[in-house]
């Protein structure tokens, strides 16, 4: 006789790359697009400013929203599409919204319930991939590609037909999202998984080990250097003297390179471990802001830095998911996203963009914000090498 093999539940592959697609295409209309709307609306610069920090405030808040509900009952895609309802309303209010106060409110509601989606697809996916999670570049990489098809498509389309419309294209593509959700069923909770593990008590003591808090915060440093890129990088290039045609090329090239990344990362983390495939994407990133700063005038080097993308985001963020997918049991997963959302992404691209708005156009410039990035990456490069030891990591680690 042979013993029979326990299979996980079959993995829904085109199903879950289609909502990732359409998830980070309203992310590739909202967060390149969002100032020219604005401008159009009438807001000057400092509003412009105050909206973004609400919005990037409120989608800190967002992965948090769901988190227990979708964590004690299982029903993780439920929540997401409950916020993927929320969501197109919320757009399609923010089209008709005719005052202030109303446009901040909406988009506040678009921050909150669109961040609150990630940390269930994120948590829902590796459930389904198990102990196959080195395959999640994979299924990611279908994210990138919709944000970047977004970002070239949508800039002609709001010249043609006005920046006006842009919460309707962003409702459309919630709409596209909210139906690819429709397909994709939970992966059934384990019907003797202790209740105590679904309590915020049961993740805050796991959170108190070193390599797991270790990780939450080198993520939030690489975060803060990244925000800079993020929100001042077209000013950058402008001032250094590239055209806009020029400066569309370069900032698509980040996200192809990405998604070739995705290809292969799998093959990485099973080779050489998620701990080694950080600390060479930490050293990169590093290099790429050094770059940047000085030498972004030679149309080559900043070539290469823009390469670099595929570390500085892919490596990183792909490397995280897989390190969170083994450190947390399975209905602790949407906590642990929302953790990482929050604090890593949320907090330190804040922290990151008010440092980088401070001295922009202080004495120090430009050159020297990339260079302190450079910084922020060195020392979160520092932190995983200490705190993801193996005989620290080890132990706590899920096979």
């Amino acid at each position: 006789m042979t013993a029979s093999v326990s299979q996980g539940p079959v993995v829904p592959r085109l199903r879950l790359s289609t909502c990732y697609f359409f998830y980070f295409a309203i992310m590739g209309a909202l967060v390149p697009y969002l100032a020219r709307y604005l401008r159009v609306e009438g807001f000057p610069p400092d509003r412009i400013g105050q909206v973004a920090a609400v919005l990037t405030l409120m989608m800190s808040i967002g992965p948090f929203l769901w988190a227990s509900l979708s964590d004690r009952t299982g029903r993780r895609m439920l929540w997401a599409r409950i916020s993927a309802v929320i969501l197109v309303v919320s757009f399609i209010l923010l089209m008709l919204a005719g005052t202030l106060p109303l446009q901040m409110l909406f988009i506040a509601l678009v921050g909150l319930f669109l961040s609150s989606i990630v940390p269930q697809m994120e948590a829902v996916t590796l459930e389904y991939l198990g102990p196959g999670s080195s395959q999640y570049g994979r299924i990611r990489l279908w994210g990138t590609m919709g944000f970047a098809v977004v970002v070239l498509l949508m800039g002609p389309l709001l010249d043609a037909l006005g920046a006006q419309w842009l919460p309707a294209w962003m409702a459309l593509l919630a709409l596209a999202s909210l139906l690819t959700m429709l397909l994709v069923q939970d992966v059934p909770v384990q019907a003797d998984a202790p209740r105590a593990l679904a309590a915020w008590s049961a993740f805050l003591e796991r959170l108190r080990h070193f390599p797991i808090w270790g990780l939450y915060l080198a993520l939030f440093l690489w975060n803060v250097s990244l925000a800079a890129y993020n929100t001042f990088f077209d000013l950058y290039l402008q001032k250094v003297g590239y055209g806009s045609l020029a400066i569309g090329g370069y900032l698509a090239i980040a996200p192809l390179a990405e998604v070739l990344f995705f290809l292969i990362l799998g093959g990485l983390l099973l080779r050489w471990g998620a701990r080694a495939v950080l600390v060479a994407a930490l050293l990169v990133t590093a290099g790429r802001w050094l770059l940047t700063a000085w030498a972004a005038d030679l149309w080559w080097v900043l070539l290469i830095a823009q390469t670099g993308h595929a570390l500085t985001y892919g490596a990183l963020h792909g490397s995280s998911m897989y390190l969170l997918s083994k450190l947390f049991p399975g209905n602790q997963q949407a906590r642990a996203q929302a953790f990482y959302l929050a604090f890593s992404t949320g907090l330190g691209l804040v922290a990151g963009n008010l440092m980088a708005g401070a001295l922009w156009e202080g004495p120090l410039g430009p050159q020297w914000v990339f260079t302190l990035n450079a910084g922020f990456s060195l020392l979160s490069m520092l932190i995983v090498l200490f705190a993801l030891k193996a005989r620290r990591l080890q132990p706590l680690l899920r096979h």
